[in-house]
């Protein structure tokens, strides 16, 4: 993208980078987003963390694809899962509610 950027144009500046930018901030939240999944799936051994993760896994084992996107996102790449599985939404599904937005 940086390449075409530059390219397509004698004029550069930074505008001709707005496309990138916007393009890597959603990728890059997508895989914080991934990450975050994971290190309440596998890390954090106070209380909390614990019943978070054993809920989680009791949802991942009744309904095991609500966890394939993250995974596919990390190996992937995260630009090859729709977005709808990045929400807080989709956390609270399967950790349990109010843990959407952290």
């Amino acid at each position: 993208m940086v390449r075409d950027a530059l390219l397509g144009t004698r004029a550069w500046s930074p505008a001709i980078f707005e496309g990138y930018g916007e393009e890597r901030r959603e990728r890059l939240r997508r895989l914080r987003f991934a990450a975050r999944f994971y290190k309440r799936l596998h890390a954090g051994f106070e209380r909390a963390a614990l019943a978070r993760r054993l809920h989680a896994l009791g949802v991942l084992g009744r309904e095991p694809a609500l966890g394939l996107p993250v995974l596919q996102a990390v190996f992937a790449g995260p630009e090859s899962v729709a977005p709808e599985w990045f929400t807080p939404a989709h956390m609270e599904r399967v950790f349990g509610a109010g843990v959407g937005a952290v």
